[in-house]
């Protein structure tokens, strides 16, 4: 397909191999990158599991970020039995955090999303600050290292 450019394989994280793939769509003068890399392990705990990251960049901006963490459904310590899977999502545009969300496991949700703080009838924490994004931002310049690919800018 004409203005698009994949990229994938195996490369060395922090923790061993993980497997990425990157997806880069040109159509005018707004390119469209998207990054997903996966690791062989969960980053918040030692037990078993797996941890997805996915990054989106339009025209060398950083819009969207998530990652997820899903453990082993059978792990072999019974101290990883309560370990919970966990994702968040970020989404930015024109460089203002537009929604911030964090689940863990089927019960535990937070989200902040921009146009219910400026609604204070469609949220009881009006006015509440946008929560800090920068670690999953590091995240994504990190990433973009590791497979080697140049790195795009952050939200802002």
């Amino acid at each position: 397909i004409g203005g698009v450019q994949l990229g994938q394989g195996t490369a060395a994280g922090a923790a061993g191999p993980v497997e990425w793939r990157d997806v880069s769509v040109t159509r005018g003068d707004r390119p469209l990158r998207y990054l997903s890399v996966q690791e062989s392990r969960l980053v918040s705990s030692a037990c078993p599991g797996r941890t997805r990251h996915d990054y989106t960049w339009l025209g060398g901006t950083l819009i969207a970020a998530s990652m997820q963490e899903i453990p082993d459904a059978f792990p072999d310590d019974a101290m990883c039995e309560s370990v919970q899977a966990t994702s968040r999502q970020v989404l930015w545009w024109d460089g203002a955090l537009e929604r911030h969300s964090r689940h863990t496991g089927p019960a535990e949700f937070e989200a902040w999303e921009r146009w219910r703080n400026e609604e204070p009838a469609c949220n009881d924490r009006a006015g509440s600050a946008a929560p800090a994004t920068q670690d999953i931002e590091r995240d994504a310049v990190y990433w973009q290292g590791v497979v080697g690919r140049p790195e795009p800018q952050g939200p802002r």
